[in-house]
């Protein structure tokens, strides 16, 4: 979305704001669509939930998602000064015109 927002020169939160919706949309008749196919195949319901081995399990992905966030956010903080520049940029030439 955000290539397509900047060659088109649309706003991309905007472009955001309108997926939303039909996002949520799609998860819900997603979810629908689970019940439905396992209670037409009489799935049975499995084993109750266990709220250690849940949070033994979130503790040993902590470290797999530090991995994926952090550099995720030291690229977002490096590439924030240029966006903002672009942005200026952008308008002044936008009120040039």
């Amino acid at each position: 979305m955000i290539v397509y927002g900047a060659s088109a020169n649309e706003s991309v939160p905007r472009l955001y704001a309108a997926g939303v919706i039909p996002g949520l949309l799609i998860a819900l008749l997603l979810a629908a669509y689970v019940v439905l196919y396992a209670r037409r195949r009489s799935f049975d319901a499995g084993t109750p939930l266990d709220i250690a081995a849940l949070l033994r399990a979130l503790a040993g992905a902590t470290l797999v998602a530090l991995a994926v966030l952090v550099p995720a956010g030291l690229l977002a903080a490096a590439a924030w000064p240029a966006y903002r520049l672009w942005l200026r940029r952008r308008r002044e030439r936008a009120l040039e015109m």
